[in-house]
Protein backbone atom coordinates (compact mmCIF):
# COMPACT_ATOMS: atom_id res chain seq x y z
CA UNK A 1 0.00 0.00 0.00
CA UNK A 2 1.48 3.09 -1.13
CA UNK A 3 0.27 6.45 1.11
CA UNK A 4 0.98 9.79 -0.69
CA UNK A 5 2.75 11.91 1.93
CA UNK A 6 3.71 15.72 0.30
CA UNK A 7 6.54 16.24 2.81
CA UNK A 8 5.40 14.55 5.77
CA UNK A 9 3.18 11.15 6.43
CA UNK A 10 0.48 10.12 7.91
CA UNK A 11 0.13 11.99 11.61
CA UNK A 12 0.63 8.62 13.10
CA UNK A 13 4.26 8.28 11.26
CA UNK A 14 4.98 11.81 12.06
CA UNK A 15 4.36 12.11 15.58
CA UNK A 16 6.63 9.26 15.86
CA UNK A 17 9.24 11.22 14.34
CA UNK A 18 9.03 13.92 16.65
CA UNK A 19 8.90 12.49 19.49
CA UNK A 20 12.04 9.97 18.80
CA UNK A 21 9.48 6.38 18.92
CA UNK A 22 10.83 6.46 14.68
CA UNK A 23 13.34 7.43 13.41
CA UNK A 24 14.88 7.65 10.28
CA UNK A 25 17.63 4.99 8.95
CA UNK A 26 18.86 5.87 5.53
CA UNK A 27 16.15 5.86 3.04
CA UNK A 28 13.72 3.65 5.86
CA UNK A 29 11.50 4.57 8.93
CA UNK A 30 12.33 1.96 11.93
CA UNK A 31 11.18 2.02 15.44
CA UNK A 32 13.60 3.42 17.70
CA UNK A 33 13.32 0.37 20.23
CA UNK A 34 13.07 -2.63 17.98
CA UNK A 35 14.91 -1.09 14.58
CA UNK A 36 12.21 -2.93 13.03
CA UNK A 37 10.83 -0.98 9.43
CA UNK A 38 7.75 0.52 9.17
CA UNK A 39 8.16 2.24 5.68
CA UNK A 40 10.11 2.36 2.69
CA UNK A 41 10.54 5.97 1.99
CA UNK A 42 10.46 6.55 -2.07
CA UNK A 43 10.98 9.82 -3.89
CA UNK A 44 10.30 11.94 -7.00
CA UNK A 45 12.03 13.73 -8.85
CA UNK A 46 14.40 16.28 -7.47
CA UNK A 47 13.31 16.13 -4.26
CA UNK A 48 16.43 15.07 -2.63
CA UNK A 49 18.15 17.99 -3.63
CA UNK A 50 14.80 20.14 -2.07
CA UNK A 51 14.92 18.44 1.27
CA UNK A 52 19.17 18.51 1.92
CA UNK A 53 18.93 21.91 1.02
CA UNK A 54 15.66 23.12 1.89
CA UNK A 55 15.34 26.72 4.66
CA UNK A 56 14.34 25.72 7.95
CA UNK A 57 11.16 27.83 8.01
CA UNK A 58 8.10 25.97 7.04
CA UNK A 59 6.81 28.96 4.65
CA UNK A 60 9.99 28.75 2.83
CA UNK A 61 9.57 25.07 2.42
CA UNK A 62 6.11 25.61 1.38
CA UNK A 63 7.25 27.91 -1.33
CA UNK A 64 9.22 25.36 -2.65
CA UNK A 65 7.26 22.63 -3.43
CA UNK A 66 3.99 24.33 -3.73
CA UNK A 67 4.28 24.18 -7.77
CA UNK A 68 3.79 20.35 -6.51
CA UNK A 69 1.88 20.02 -3.84
CA UNK A 70 -1.16 22.74 -4.98
CA UNK A 71 -3.95 19.83 -4.80
CA UNK A 72 -3.06 18.47 -1.50
CA UNK A 73 -3.16 19.57 2.40
CA UNK A 74 -0.34 19.35 4.26
CA UNK A 75 -0.70 17.77 7.69
CA UNK A 76 2.02 19.69 9.41
CA UNK A 77 2.59 23.43 8.83
CA UNK A 78 4.91 24.06 11.71
CA UNK A 79 7.32 21.48 10.94
CA UNK A 80 9.33 21.12 7.71
CA UNK A 81 10.58 17.84 6.40
CA UNK A 82 14.26 18.11 7.05
CA UNK A 83 13.20 18.78 10.93
CA UNK A 84 11.29 15.56 10.54
CA UNK A 85 13.44 13.16 9.03
CA UNK A 86 16.55 14.66 10.56
CA UNK A 87 18.07 16.35 7.38
CA UNK A 88 18.90 19.38 8.81
CA UNK A 89 23.04 18.67 8.94
CA UNK A 90 23.23 15.67 6.50
CA UNK A 91 27.08 15.15 4.92
CA UNK A 92 26.48 16.39 1.68
CA UNK A 93 28.73 13.72 0.44
CA UNK A 94 25.89 11.17 1.55
CA UNK A 95 24.00 12.67 -1.48
CA UNK A 96 25.90 10.09 -4.25
CA UNK A 97 22.96 8.02 -3.29
CA UNK A 98 19.07 9.12 -3.51
CA UNK A 99 17.86 9.82 -0.01
CA UNK A 100 14.94 7.01 -0.87
CA UNK A 101 13.97 4.87 -3.82
CA UNK A 102 13.85 6.40 -6.95
CA UNK A 103 12.73 5.54 -10.63
CA UNK A 104 15.36 8.23 -11.93
CA UNK A 105 18.11 7.02 -9.31
CA UNK A 106 20.61 6.92 -12.25
CA UNK A 107 19.89 10.36 -13.36
CA UNK A 108 20.76 11.53 -9.95
CA UNK A 109 23.66 10.05 -9.74
CA UNK A 110 25.56 10.75 -12.83
CA UNK A 111 24.81 14.28 -11.89
CA UNK A 112 26.41 13.54 -8.06
CA UNK A 113 29.76 11.99 -9.38
CA UNK A 114 29.80 14.91 -11.70
CA UNK A 115 29.72 17.19 -8.75
CA UNK A 116 32.28 15.40 -7.31
CA UNK A 117 34.58 15.33 -10.20
CA UNK A 118 34.22 18.77 -10.63
CA UNK A 119 35.18 18.63 -7.09
CA UNK A 120 38.44 16.88 -7.09
CA UNK A 121 39.37 19.13 -9.73
CA UNK A 122 38.46 22.68 -7.78
CA UNK A 123 40.26 21.15 -4.92
CA UNK A 124 43.89 20.32 -6.52
CA UNK A 125 43.61 24.30 -7.76
CA UNK A 126 42.14 26.18 -4.25
CA UNK A 127 45.28 23.88 -2.11
CA UNK A 128 47.63 25.18 -4.71
CA UNK A 129 47.03 28.85 -4.46
CA UNK A 130 46.17 28.12 -0.63
CA UNK A 131 43.26 28.80 1.31
CA UNK A 132 42.79 32.54 2.55
CA UNK A 133 40.33 31.42 5.78
CA UNK A 134 40.12 27.92 6.96
CA UNK A 135 36.55 28.68 8.10
CA UNK A 136 34.78 29.74 4.51
CA UNK A 137 32.57 27.11 3.42
CA UNK A 138 34.45 26.35 -0.03
CA UNK A 139 31.00 26.81 -1.87
CA UNK A 140 32.82 25.36 -5.40
CA UNK A 141 33.18 21.81 -3.56
CA UNK A 142 29.79 21.69 -3.52
CA UNK A 143 29.93 19.97 -0.56
CA UNK A 144 31.16 16.81 -1.83
CA UNK A 145 34.81 16.87 0.09
CA UNK A 146 33.91 19.68 2.18
CA UNK A 147 35.27 18.00 5.59
CA UNK A 148 38.72 18.70 4.01
CA UNK A 149 38.34 22.00 4.90
CA UNK A 150 39.50 22.48 8.00
CA UNK A 151 42.49 20.00 7.20
CA UNK A 152 43.94 21.48 3.86
CA UNK A 153 45.94 24.13 5.43
CA UNK A 154 47.87 21.44 7.34
CA UNK A 155 47.80 18.95 4.97
CA UNK A 156 48.07 20.68 1.28
CA UNK A 157 51.11 18.36 0.44
CA UNK A 158 49.29 15.20 1.45
CA UNK A 159 46.34 16.64 0.10
CA UNK A 160 47.84 16.98 -3.33
CA UNK A 161 49.72 13.83 -3.15
CA UNK A 162 46.32 12.17 -2.67
CA UNK A 163 44.87 13.67 -5.98
CA UNK A 164 47.78 12.68 -7.83
CA UNK A 165 47.46 8.99 -6.39
CA UNK A 166 43.77 9.54 -7.61
CA UNK A 167 44.75 10.04 -11.15
CA UNK A 168 47.39 6.91 -10.78
CA UNK A 169 44.97 4.76 -9.65
CA UNK A 170 42.63 4.56 -12.37
CA UNK A 171 39.96 6.54 -9.61
CA UNK A 172 39.13 9.28 -12.07
CA UNK A 173 39.05 7.10 -15.18
CA UNK A 174 36.82 4.73 -13.27
CA UNK A 175 34.11 7.61 -12.15
CA UNK A 176 34.59 8.61 -15.59
CA UNK A 177 33.32 5.14 -16.81
CA UNK A 178 30.99 4.78 -13.93
CA UNK A 179 29.21 8.04 -15.58
CA UNK A 180 29.27 6.97 -18.60
CA UNK A 181 26.96 4.13 -17.87
CA UNK A 182 24.51 5.88 -15.84
CA UNK A 183 24.05 8.38 -18.44
CA UNK A 184 23.36 5.31 -20.81
CA UNK A 185 21.27 3.71 -18.54
CA UNK A 186 18.81 7.09 -18.46
CA UNK A 187 19.13 7.64 -22.04
CA UNK A 188 18.42 3.93 -23.18
CA UNK A 189 16.38 2.72 -20.28
CA UNK A 190 14.71 0.11 -22.42
CA UNK A 191 18.03 -1.24 -23.63
CA UNK A 192 19.31 -4.67 -23.14
CA UNK A 193 21.29 -4.51 -19.46
CA UNK A 194 23.52 -7.03 -20.13
CA UNK A 195 26.89 -4.60 -20.96
CA UNK A 196 25.62 -1.91 -18.74
CA UNK A 197 25.26 -4.59 -15.55
CA UNK A 198 28.75 -6.00 -16.66
CA UNK A 199 30.46 -2.05 -16.71
CA UNK A 200 28.73 -1.82 -13.14
CA UNK A 201 29.87 -4.79 -11.71
CA UNK A 202 33.47 -4.30 -12.85
CA UNK A 203 33.11 -0.30 -10.95
CA UNK A 204 31.57 -2.31 -7.77
CA UNK A 205 34.25 -4.58 -7.65
CA UNK A 206 36.79 -2.07 -8.61
CA UNK A 207 36.13 0.37 -5.97
CA UNK A 208 35.52 -2.26 -3.07
CA UNK A 209 39.30 -3.11 -3.62
CA UNK A 210 40.52 0.06 -3.55
CA UNK A 211 38.90 0.87 -0.55
CA UNK A 212 40.00 -2.20 1.09
CA UNK A 213 43.50 -1.54 0.22
CA UNK A 214 43.86 2.25 1.43
CA UNK A 215 45.07 2.47 5.06
CA UNK A 216 42.69 3.15 7.62
CA UNK A 217 44.51 6.72 9.01
CA UNK A 218 43.35 10.17 9.80
CA UNK A 219 46.17 11.38 7.69
CA UNK A 220 44.65 13.54 4.86
CA UNK A 221 45.32 11.86 1.80
CA UNK A 222 44.04 8.57 2.92
CA UNK A 223 40.80 10.26 4.09
CA UNK A 224 40.64 11.42 0.34
CA UNK A 225 41.22 8.44 -1.08
CA UNK A 226 38.87 6.56 0.95
CA UNK A 227 35.95 9.23 0.33
CA UNK A 228 36.38 8.39 -3.21
CA UNK A 229 36.55 4.96 -3.12
CA UNK A 230 33.94 4.50 -0.42
CA UNK A 231 31.57 7.18 -2.88
CA UNK A 232 32.59 4.80 -5.75
CA UNK A 233 31.87 1.87 -4.70
CA UNK A 234 27.96 2.71 -3.06
CA UNK A 235 27.31 4.63 -6.01
CA UNK A 236 27.84 1.12 -8.42
CA UNK A 237 26.70 -0.96 -6.05
CA UNK A 238 23.35 0.99 -5.72
CA UNK A 239 23.54 1.41 -9.63
CA UNK A 240 24.10 -2.22 -10.51
CA UNK A 241 21.14 -3.30 -8.02
CA UNK A 242 18.61 -1.09 -9.40
CA UNK A 243 19.25 -2.54 -12.94
CA UNK A 244 18.80 -5.80 -11.53
CA UNK A 245 15.32 -4.81 -9.74
CA UNK A 246 14.38 -2.65 -13.16
CA UNK A 247 14.63 -5.74 -15.05
CA UNK A 248 13.14 -8.56 -12.77
CA UNK A 249 16.31 -10.35 -11.74
CA UNK A 250 15.00 -9.70 -7.74
CA UNK A 251 17.44 -13.04 -6.35
CA UNK A 252 20.36 -11.48 -8.12
CA UNK A 253 20.17 -8.14 -6.77
CA UNK A 254 19.33 -9.36 -3.38
CA UNK A 255 22.39 -11.42 -3.04
CA UNK A 256 24.80 -8.49 -5.08
CA UNK A 257 23.43 -6.24 -1.65
CA UNK A 258 23.73 -9.39 1.06
CA UNK A 259 27.15 -9.79 0.24
CA UNK A 260 28.37 -6.02 -0.22
CA UNK A 261 26.54 -4.04 2.36
CA UNK A 262 27.98 -5.59 5.62
CA UNK A 263 31.55 -5.61 3.82
CA UNK A 264 30.47 -1.56 3.57
CA UNK A 265 29.39 -1.21 6.89
CA UNK A 266 32.55 -3.12 8.77
CA UNK A 267 34.87 -1.15 6.49
CA UNK A 268 32.58 2.31 7.59
CA UNK A 269 32.99 1.23 11.19
CA UNK A 270 36.48 0.43 10.83
CA UNK A 271 36.88 4.09 9.81
CA UNK A 272 34.63 5.35 12.25
CA UNK A 273 37.08 3.50 15.21
CA UNK A 274 40.05 5.65 13.46
CA UNK A 275 38.63 9.20 13.26
CA UNK A 276 36.53 9.36 16.70
CA UNK A 277 38.22 11.47 19.19
CA UNK A 278 41.36 9.65 20.41
CA UNK A 279 43.20 12.49 22.90
CA UNK A 280 41.70 10.55 25.96
CA UNK A 281 40.49 7.06 25.49
CA UNK A 282 36.85 8.48 27.76
CA UNK A 283 36.46 10.42 24.11
CA UNK A 284 36.48 7.93 21.92
CA UNK A 285 32.80 7.56 21.32
CA UNK A 286 30.50 10.09 18.86
CA UNK A 287 29.39 11.81 22.31
CA UNK A 288 32.06 13.66 22.35
CA UNK A 289 30.40 15.81 20.04
CA UNK A 290 27.90 16.95 23.02
CA UNK A 291 30.75 19.29 24.31
CA UNK A 292 30.02 22.76 24.40
CA UNK A 293 32.79 23.70 21.79
CA UNK A 294 30.84 21.82 19.33
CA UNK A 295 27.69 23.58 19.62
CA UNK A 296 26.91 25.60 15.95
CA UNK A 297 29.01 22.64 14.10
CA UNK A 298 27.69 19.37 15.18
CA UNK A 299 23.77 18.79 15.46
CA UNK A 300 22.20 16.51 17.69
CA UNK A 301 21.21 14.43 14.70
CA UNK A 302 24.44 14.25 13.33
CA UNK A 303 25.77 12.64 16.71
CA UNK A 304 22.77 9.95 16.14
CA UNK A 305 24.04 8.77 13.33
CA UNK A 306 27.27 8.50 14.22
CA UNK A 307 27.00 6.77 16.94
CA UNK A 308 25.01 4.34 15.16
CA UNK A 309 27.97 3.55 13.05
CA UNK A 310 30.38 3.62 16.15
CA UNK A 311 31.53 0.54 17.50
CA UNK A 312 31.92 1.80 20.85
CA UNK A 313 28.20 3.15 21.05
CA UNK A 314 26.31 1.18 18.57
CA UNK A 315 25.19 -1.59 21.31
CA UNK A 316 24.78 1.04 24.26
CA UNK A 317 21.50 0.90 26.38
CA UNK A 318 19.70 4.10 26.79
CA UNK A 319 21.21 3.75 30.76
CA UNK A 320 25.02 3.33 29.47
CA UNK A 321 24.57 6.17 26.99
CA UNK A 322 22.92 8.39 29.76
CA UNK A 323 25.98 7.07 31.87
CA UNK A 324 28.47 7.60 28.86
CA UNK A 325 27.31 11.90 28.73
CA UNK A 326 27.16 12.20 31.99
CA UNK A 327 30.60 10.93 32.96
CA UNK A 328 31.39 13.00 29.29
CA UNK A 329 30.29 16.33 30.86
CA UNK A 330 32.90 15.97 34.04
CA UNK A 331 35.78 15.58 31.34
CA UNK A 332 34.77 18.99 29.62
CA UNK A 333 35.31 20.44 32.69
CA UNK A 334 38.65 19.52 33.00
CA UNK A 335 41.58 21.67 32.42
CA UNK A 336 42.82 19.75 29.16
CA UNK A 337 39.55 19.92 27.49
CA UNK A 338 39.09 23.76 27.89
CA UNK A 339 42.56 24.65 27.06
CA UNK A 340 41.72 22.90 23.60
CA UNK A 341 41.81 25.27 20.71
CA UNK A 342 39.72 26.15 18.35
CA UNK A 343 41.73 24.56 15.50
CA UNK A 344 40.85 20.81 17.55
CA UNK A 345 37.07 21.51 17.43
CA UNK A 346 37.15 22.31 13.62
CA UNK A 347 39.35 19.74 12.70
CA UNK A 348 37.34 17.36 14.66
CA UNK A 349 33.94 18.77 13.33
CA UNK A 350 35.68 18.04 9.93
CA UNK A 351 35.79 14.50 10.52
CA UNK A 352 32.70 14.26 12.34
CA UNK A 353 31.29 15.09 8.49
CA UNK A 354 33.33 12.58 7.28
CA UNK A 355 31.60 10.07 9.89
CA UNK A 356 28.37 10.83 8.89
CA UNK A 357 28.83 10.43 5.40
CA UNK A 358 29.76 7.25 6.24
CA UNK A 359 26.87 6.18 8.44
CA UNK A 360 23.91 7.83 5.88
CA UNK A 361 25.73 6.12 2.47
CA UNK A 362 25.81 2.83 5.09
CA UNK A 363 21.97 3.26 6.09
CA UNK A 364 20.89 3.96 2.65
CA UNK A 365 22.26 0.51 1.26
CA UNK A 366 20.40 -1.17 4.02
CA UNK A 367 17.53 0.82 3.14
CA UNK A 368 17.80 -0.65 -0.55
CA UNK A 369 18.95 -4.07 0.50
CA UNK A 370 15.30 -3.87 2.70
CA UNK A 371 13.71 -2.92 -0.57
CA UNK A 372 14.89 -5.63 -2.60
CA UNK A 373 14.23 -8.09 0.02
CA UNK A 374 10.40 -6.92 0.23
CA UNK A 375 10.40 -6.92 -3.98
CA UNK A 376 11.30 -10.39 -3.95
CA UNK A 377 8.89 -11.61 -1.23
CA UNK A 378 6.09 -9.62 -3.05
CA UNK A 379 7.68 -11.13 -6.31
CA UNK A 380 7.36 -7.86 -8.29
CA UNK A 381 8.56 -8.47 -12.22
CA UNK A 382 8.59 -4.71 -11.99
CA UNK A 383 9.46 -3.20 -8.54
CA UNK A 384 9.74 0.90 -9.62
CA UNK A 385 6.00 0.23 -10.68
CA UNK A 386 5.07 0.89 -6.75
CA UNK A 387 6.65 4.06 -7.26
CA UNK A 388 3.35 6.32 -8.15
CA UNK A 389 4.69 8.68 -10.81
CA UNK A 390 2.18 11.34 -10.61
CA UNK A 391 2.90 14.08 -7.76
CA UNK A 392 6.04 15.04 -7.46
CA UNK A 393 6.63 14.22 -4.02
CA UNK A 394 7.90 11.91 -0.92
CA UNK A 395 6.26 8.81 -0.07
CA UNK A 396 6.38 6.11 2.25
CA UNK A 397 5.89 2.78 1.37
CA UNK A 398 4.58 -0.18 3.10
CA UNK A 399 7.36 -2.14 4.51
CA UNK A 400 4.79 -5.37 3.89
Amino acid sequence: MLIPTLLFASPSIVSGLLDGSLVRYGGVVREAATGRIVKHLAEAPGLTSLLMNAPVSPESVINALGHQATHRKLEVLQQTATKILGLSQVAAGASVLNLGVSAIGFTYMHFRLNQLQDSIACLEKIVREGIQDIQQKLDALSGQLAYLQALAVQSRAEILLAISNLHRALFIQSLAKLQAELVSLHRFPEASPRDALKALAEARIFFSDQAHQIPVERQAHCLLLGDIALKGWAVSLAAESQLLLKHGYLQDAVDALDFEVPRFRELSERWCAALLPADRPQLRTAYTYTAPGFAGHISSERIQRIARLSPFDRALTPEQRFLREKNLSVEFQMTYFQELDKSWYLSQAALAEYLDTLSELAERLESLQSFAHLCRELNQADPYQLIPSEPQSLYLLSAG
